[in-house]
């Protein structure tokens, strides 16, 4: 029987900041962080608050390009130091698929599920299973052992090096177009 040992390091930011005021700036230093440690370990873990965490953990899929080794986000609907807590479930599962698990990209992992990180969105912001993938299913479910999704092929990148995007543009925004639309609205939009 072969006996798996997962040794962890942890990198605090200082100071914390609430996940409802993470900045394009600090996904990079993230996705950074994440690079200049890449050769030392096999998986990362980045713990976040649920208010923008599938939008980090979906910036991090597009900022990392040639991963081979798993990125997993969580977090947890409720504080960790409450006596019913996601976060103690959240936090193993995740340590677990970033030690144990050939999931080579940036995932989330909530409520036993995995899922992939830029399908992913917050549905609900009371129950523990707030995060969802609609019309995907999970990349793995946590149950006595993690069940990974064997309708996934998990690709390898070509012997190509790992390398983080940092130069994006601040002014970019999204304008939902709907039928009768006033033209100030798109005027708008323009200056």
């Amino acid at each position: 029987m072969k006996i798996l040992r997962i040794v962890y390091w942890l990198n605090e930011y200082d100071p914390l900041l609430d996940s409802s005021d993470i900045k394009l700036d600090d996904w990079i230093k993230i996705a950074k962080d994440i690079e200049k440690h890449y050769e030392d370990f096999d998986g990362f873990v980045v713990l976040h608050g649920t208010d923008t965490l599938a939008y980090t953990a979906s910036a991090l899929s597009f900022l990392i390009e040639n991963l081979s080794k798993p990125v997993v986000c969580s977090g947890a609907q409720i504080a960790i130091v409450e006596e019913d807590s996601d976060g103690h479930d959240n936090l193993i599962g995740a340590l677990l698929v970033a030690g144990s698990c050939n999931v080579p990209e940036v995932t989330v992992y909530f409520d036993r599920k995995l899922l992939r990180a830029n399908r992913c969105v917050k549905l609900d912001s009371i129950s523990t299973g707030a995060f969802l993938s609609p019309n995907v299913d999970p990349l793995a479910v946590m149950d006595k052992v993690i069940k990974v999704n064997e309708k996934e092929e998990f690709k390898q990148p070509e012997n190509k090096n790992l390398s983080v995007t940092d130069k994006l543009c601040k002014d970019v925004t999204i304008l939902y177009m709907y039928p009768f639309i006033k033209i100030e609205i798109v005027s708008f939009y323009f200056l």
